[in-house]
């Protein structure tokens, strides 16, 4: 859900040219997520997003046609039929809230099947998230309200799309130290242009954003 923003804050996004968001620091996926779990828990209130979904999807030139009927079939044993079927090896599940674990389980499991330049699998999900309270954050409600990050798994990767929203009106050193503190938890590393101040529009239905100017964060 988007919220537009009450008053100036700081928003992090990445942005199109690199898909909205950042493979995670570790190469091995399954540290990736307990790390991303290790910053949700710590640093956040979470809530998963009622949209997981499950994709197995046969690509021809990039993927095995009988590794990928297998995962199928596997993924049938498992979440019970596809919601919906392209073709005769393109499939996808909406997964319930309560099975999340076995999906993520599920699309872990890319590492130990023959390697594909696409696939086999890809789940994807989302957390809304806010800050938790913290000495830089006194005197705000709901702190981060809007934030959220999308996971993608699968194929032997992590991908992290973060919208994470700060309510600082301004660079300035409560910023840094939140944002230092922040870091040492998360998934990822902190990019400097993906940093944005965002204003309020007049009729208060959206925002205006602008780039910080170059070597802010590191003041």
């Amino acid at each position: 859900m988007f919220y537009p923003p009450k008053s100036t804050e700081v928003i992090y996004h990445p942005p199109k040219s690199s898909s909205f968001g950042h493979s995670a620091t570790s190469r091995n996926p399954r540290k990736g997520w307990t790390q991303t779990k290790h910053f949700l828990e710590t640093v956040t209130n979470y809530s998963l997003r009622d949209s997981v979904k499950l994709n197995i999807h046969c690509y021809p030139k990039w993927s095995d046609p009988i590794l990928i009927e297998k995962c199928t079939m596997d993924a049938i044993e498992i979440f019970g039929p596809a919601n919906k079927r392209t073709g005769e090896l393109s499939n996808t599940w909406h997964v319930p809230l309560t099975r999340i674990d076995e999906a993520i389980e599920f699309a872990m499991q890319d590492i130990d099947r023959p390697i594909q330049e696409i696939g086999p699998t890809r789940l994807h999900f989302c957390f809304d998230l806010t800050w938790k309270q913290h000495q830089s954050l006194s005197n705000v409600t709901d702190p981060g309200l809007g934030s959220h990050i999308g996971i993608t798994l699968g194929g032997r990767r992590l991908f992290i799309q973060p919208t994470l929203r700060f309510p600082f009106q301004e660079v300035n050193r409560d910023l840094l130290d939140y944002l230092a503190y922040v870091q040492c938890h998360l998934p990822f590393k902190f990019r400097e242009n993906c940093f944005k101040l965002f204003h309020p529009t007049k009729d208060g239905k959206s925002g205006i954003g602008r780039k910080l100017g170059p070597g802010w964060l590191a003041i």
